[in-house]
């Protein structure tokens, strides 16, 4: 499922990260969900661990804020 709190998305969304941690890469596993925080490239959108992004079943705290903020 792809739930979006800002901008809308299509079916498929290509996020591009680093290869290392070192660089704000982000380690993501095929088949695991996360919680993704992007930011804009041209062209395309990059994520790492220095947005913010983590793996989902870690952050329910933010998506509690994240809707929470998005409901008023």
């Amino acid at each position: 499922m792809i739930r979006t709190w800002k901008g809308a998305v299509g079916p498929e969304v290509v996020v591009r990260t680093r290869l290392t941690g070192e660089a704000c890469g982000y380690p993501f596993v095929l088949g695991r969900a996360y919680l993704v925080f992007v930011r804009e490239i041209l062209p395309g959108i990059e994520t790492g661990i220095c947005t913010g992004t983590r793996d989902l079943a870690d952050a329910d705290e933010e998506v509690q804020a994240l809707n929470a903020v998005t409901e008023k």
